[in-house]
């Protein structure tokens, strides 16, 4: 079992464009539909990826729409899997409502997001937008607003300079501040002060 061998034929020669993740009514999908649909004669591939309570309705959506550019595909068991889908993607999509827990945590896809070194289109406020300006790892675009949303995706679409630069930034963030051996490094910091009190 890999993604790599199961989506070999569907991702084949398309530009993918991934959500990868719980789907929680903290994100918004109306955002990622709407753009899939503004985007329909675009050979772009929206790919949902996950589970969660909002599945049915974005289910239903995508199928009255008749969507034919956007998939939902199964969670992956394992790390490694969710990983090389992330890679294989060129863009990764985060919608976010405008709510208090939006506003103040940052989602754990966005870190997976940025380690793999691709740019993040997100919609949303306050944590994560936050996060993502200071390491210029992507395009920020106010909440529910699709027609930036989807006007983010094509150009990115349209300049891989822009979507490597973007992608490297983001990575490059990670490790410098919010890697394994940062934390260690901080831990240990921490142990020592709590030592010598």
């Amino acid at each position: 079992f890999s993604p790599q061998t199961i989506h070999k034929n569907l991702y084949e020669d398309k530009f993918v464009v991934l959500y990868n993740g719980i789907f929680s009514p903290n994100y918004d999908f109306d955002i990622l539909i709407n753009s899939a649909e503004l985007l329909k004669d675009k050979p772009i591939l929206f790919v949902i990826a996950g589970a969660g309570e909002l599945k049915n309705y974005i289910q239903t959506t995508i199928q009255k729409k008749n969507l034919q550019n956007m998939i939902m595909e199964d969670p992956l068991p394992k790390i490694e899997y969710v990983i090389q889908k992330i890679n294989r993607a060129d863009i990764l999509l985060l919608g976010m409502n405008d709510n208090l827990q939006a506003r103040t945590a940052h989602p754990s896809k966005l870190f997976e997001f940025m380690s793999c070194g691709r740019p993040v289109v997100c919609s949303g406020k306050g944590a994560t937008v936050d996060l993502l300006t200071e390491s210029n790892g992507g395009i920020l675009v106010e909440p529910k607003d699709s027609k930036s949303f989807s006007d983010a995706i094509l150009k990115l679409y349209d300049l891989k300079e822009l979507r490597i630069n973007l992608g490297k930034n983001g990575r490059e963030y990670i490790v410098k501040h919010h890697s394994l051996k940062v934390f260690g490094k901080n831990l240990m910091l921490i142990l020592n002060n709590l030592k010598s009190e």
